[in-house]
């Protein structure tokens, strides 16, 4: 026999127990599952019916018409300050439908960009 014949023999007979060990590894790992913990379980099978008629607690406790008062009173001093820090009061109409139309038009080149249209 050639030396060429011995290479592809050995090199025939690598790839032999190469696949066999990756068969027998592969099998080992589907042979255990690992056990779930008990979070993983899920429900319980407890052989009852849930009781639905009992009332879930709160998360939080409930606001007070008081408290919602003044977190409203809050709020709206809040959006006073912040008026009354903008420059020049906000955007005028005409200033706000310039700015609309500048978005319909980016809307409308972005469109036919996307869709390959000139």
């Amino acid at each position: 026999m050639s030396i060429a014949a011995d290479w592809r023999r050995d090199g025939v007979r690598a790839i032999r127990w190469a696949a066999m060990a990756v068969l027998a590894l592969a099998a080992v790992g589907c042979a255990r599952q690992p056990e779930p913990t008990p979070l993983q379980a899920g429900a319980i099978n407890t052989g009852t019916y849930p009781n639905l008629n009992i009332t879930p607690p709160v998360a939080a406790p409930q606001l007070s018409a008081q408290d919602q008062a003044a977190q409203r009173a809050e709020l709206n001093g809040a959006r006073a300050r912040q008026a009354a820090a903008a420059p020049g009061g906000g955007a005028s109409a005409a200033e706000q439908e310039r700015l609309r139309r500048l978005a319909q038009t980016h809307e409308q080149n972005t469109l036919s960009a996307i869709e390959g249209q000139p």
